[in-house]
């Protein structure tokens, strides 16, 4: 399947849940970022209308819009678990500073915004037990994605080896160029690394799969679209690619 013709969502066909990826091909203009922008949906004030872009892709996905369970993403390590008592005080609490959900309440979605880090949906089909993660640099350093899986084994009663995830557009090995100071925190992830021409680039995807598969997940049960966000900027927003852009947004319902 070519996921470039999609206009609005892509989704994964190796998770039995529904999961969707949103493109900058559909949804309302809000600034010079374009159509389909989710940036400044954690500066919408609780007590007003929800943000238009979230109320129009909350109508594609059949649900309410206080269904969508998102985060202030802080580059981080820290995972949010969506259970009941949270869900009942939500709008009584400030927006929850985190990298990573885990949930298994039913008809829910949870989301993350992105523009070039590494967005992760991982899913048990036995334990209907969901969870997103947001891993750049920083959160790959700190291994949020291998504790994620750690933590729907541990405190969830998942068997990692039936976990499966999907790995959505990200920026690639061949574009994430970083300084020497990053990469010397992934010397771990050797095949991750490209030096060239005095240039070093990280291939963070591959250290997120590596760092799932460590934790006991099959490889063959991890699914990544192998598109880059930067090379695709015209479907996906790039902070590499276009500095002060907007977010797309990775969700999964559970």
């Amino acid at each position: 399947m070519d996921w470039t013709d999609f206009p609005a969502f892509v989704s994964f066909e190796t998770i039995p849940a529904r999961t969707f990826c949103t493109t900058r091909k559909i949804g309302a203009s809000l600034s010079e970022h374009g159509f389909g922008d989710f940036r400044y949906i954690s500066e919408t004030p609780k007590k007003k209308e929800p943000h238009i872009n979230l109320t129009f892709f909350a109508s594609r996905l059949s649900i309410s819009p206080d269904k969508i369970f998102f985060l202030k993403q802080v580059h981080g390590s820290r995972i949010l678990s969506i259970d009941t008592p949270f869900v009942e005080k939500r709008f009584s609490l400030p927006l929850p500073e985190a990298d990573a959900m885990i949930s298994s309440l039913p008809g829910i979605a949870l989301v993350l915004f992105l523009a070039d880090c590494v967005g992760i949906l991982l899913h048990s089909p036995e334990k209907r037990v969901s969870a997103v993660c947001h891993s750049g640099w920083r959160g790959s350093a700190e291994n949020i994605c291998g504790k994620v899986v750690d933590k729907m084994v541990n405190q969830w009663g998942c068997d990692p080896k039936t976990l499966v995830a999907g790995i959505a557009p990200s920026i690639c090995g061949r574009c994430y160029e970083v300084g020497e100071e990053i990469v010397e925190q992934f010397t771990s992830y050797p095949d991750a690394i490209v030096h060239k021409n005095r240039r070093y680039f990280l291939d963070l995807s591959a250290i997120v799969i590596a760092q799932m598969v460590a934790e006991g997940m099959k490889p063959e049960s991890i699914e990544q679209c192998r598109i880059c966000t930067k090379e695709n900027s015209h479907l996906w927003y790039s902070h590499r690619g276009e500095k002060d852009t907007g977010r797309f947004m990775l969700g999964i319902l559970t």
